[in-house]
């Protein structure tokens, strides 16, 4: 039971709801996270929150807020879904488990991002309690490709809030935004033949290895802000038997991009001789907030720039910012360590989890 009986009540009950969320697998895809929302939403009601879980559309949401002010809130934005388990590679607990050692809590989701979307509820708890402005977004199969995140963009585009906290991992450091992401699905076409007498095929195979040894080549393009892009192939698919040459191969290429124009990269797998078709697959755009406005400023005064001022991995942000005001910042920070997250042996320090909780509570006053 949530105590609102004080600001160190409130910020100090993370705990309980945290290992909570820790316990339920969500893996992406899974019906399981609409039992976390409703998890969420009932601690948010304790907190005298107004909580919705929108079940309309293919993805459902959770939106919560506080009905006491009419001031622009602090949006506070996370999803609830994780990676795969993993199982056999933790070595320290169970995924589904939570158990702190050493100022440690270990489970799926403890850095990505259920501890970031505790903090966040903790600060709406306290908003509620203070009559002030907050609010809170939690989306569904977000490690899919931001898949839930379209269900939720009309309702931030009504919300017109002043600051959206994207409650990922960053060590508490403010990043202004990332890179984007187009997943290509390329297909490279060859001849059928017996493997004794390759000859008298083309390998397919051949032609996609042709194609990622050529990927220092690649028209990468530079930002100023968010550095280089990166093309990864990362899954490949071809052959029907060992003893026939590929007629058909088939490559998952994973491309973080800086600007909006992939045609260029396009182009370059196109030009190679057996490419017969690039699908893309995904695409999200790269999000970038101005330092200069006052409450990005604010926040990176007080909580230091993450590395460059840029987080390696996408958020829900490339679907959503577009429903955000023009003179509203979107800023990257929460608790848990990048380095950690989609590993075996997540975890999250404590210590750090809870001054997340009182610094996302801080926030609501800006």
């Amino acid at each position: 039971m949530l105590n609102t009986n004080s600001d160190n009540d409130i910020e100090n009950q993370w705990e309980s709801i945290f290992k909570e969320l820790i316990s339920i697998n969500t893996i992406s895809g899974s019906a399981t996270q609409e039992q976390a929302l409703r998890v969420i939403a009932d601690w948010l009601t304790q907190a005298n929150c107004s909580v919705r879980v929108d079940r309309k559309t293919k993805f459902p949401f959770l939106y919560a807020h506080t009905s006491n002010s009419q001031a622009r809130p602090v949006l506070f934005l996370a999803h609830i879904d994780t990676v795969p388990l993993n199982q056999e590679a933790w070595s320290i607990a169970e995924p589904t488990k939570p158990v702190e050692i050493d100022g440690k809590i270990y489970g799926r989701g403890t850095s990505d991002m259920k501890s970031g979307l505790v903090a966040g509820m903790i600060a709406l708890a306290y908003a509620a309690s203070h009559s002030r402005s907050a609010a809170l977004i939690v989306t569904c199969d977000e490690e899919l490709g931001c898949l839930g995140a379209p269900s939720a963009f009309k309702t931030l585009s009504e919300l017109q809030p002043k600051i959206v906290i994207v409650a990922e991992s960053t060590n508490m450091k403010a990043a202004l935004g990332h890179r984007g992401a187009a997943w290509f699905s390329i297909t490279s076409k060859g001849k059928s033949a017996h493997a004794s007498s390759p000859q008298l095929g083309s390998n397919a195979i051949c032609s996609m290895s042709k194609v990622i040894a050529s990927l220092d080549s690649a028209p990468y393009q530079i930002d100023q802000y968010l550095g280089k892009e990166t093309l990864s192939p990362d899954l490949i698919n071809s052959g029907i038997a060992n003893n026939i040459v590929p007629d058909c191969c088939k490559a998952i290429f994973d491309y973080r991009i800086v600007k909006e124009n992939i045609a260029p990269m396009q182009d370059w797998f196109t030009s190679f001789r057996g490419i017969s078709e690039v699908q893309t697959i995904l695409r999200l755009n790269p999000v970038w907030t101005n330092p200069k406005l006052p409450l990005a400023h604010a926040l990176i005064e007080r909580f230091g720039l993450f590395g460059n001022g840029t987080v390696p991995y996408f958020t829900d942000a490339s679907i959503l910012e577009p429903a955000t005001p023009k003179d509203c910042p979107i800023i990257v920070l929460g608790p848990g360590n990048p380095s950690v997250v989609h590993a075996a042996d997540e975890f999250v320090e404590s210590e750090q989890l809870s001054r997340a909780c009182q610094a996302f509570s801080s926030i609501v006053a800006l």
